[in-house]
This record gives structure tokens, C-alpha cells and sequence, in this order.
């Protein structure tokens, strides 16, 4: 997770990204999407970034 800044985090505010990451030799499937999904939800973040290093996927969740 990544917040907006230090204070932010300190405070137990809301991260603004939550980043999935994998294995460069491990292909990004549907599951890994919604394994990170459901952290990004969990959280009430917004934006789910899934990556292996070699692919990177940004993904803005939209309530509903």
C-alpha cells in the first residue's frame, strides 16, 4: 500500500494505491486481480496497480 505521505499513514488514513506484485517469471492472472482487488476494497483505496515486473496493469476500482 502507499499512502499520500508519512503523516498519512501515521494517521491510519486511507492509501491511495494498493500495488499487487509477483514474481517476474509468474504470469499475472485473473485470480492475482482479484486477490488485489479485494485488498484495495478492503482498504476503501481506489486505484490497484497489478504487476510482475515485466507487466504492469493499473486499474481504478468504481463502487458497484
Amino acid at each position: 500500500m502507499i499512502w499520500e505521505s508519512v503523516a498519512d499513514k501515521e494517521a491510519n488514513r486511507t492509501p491511495v494505491l494498493v500495488v499487487e506484485c509477483k514474481a517476474d517469471g509468474i504470469e499475472i492472472q485473473q485470480r492475482d486481480f482479484y486477490q488485489g482487488e479485494s485488498y484495495t476494497r478492503a482498504v476503501g483505496c481506489e486505484f490497484l496497480i497489478a504487476t510482475n515486473t515485466r507487466h504492469t496493469a493499473v486499474f481504478r476500482l468504481v463502487p458497484g
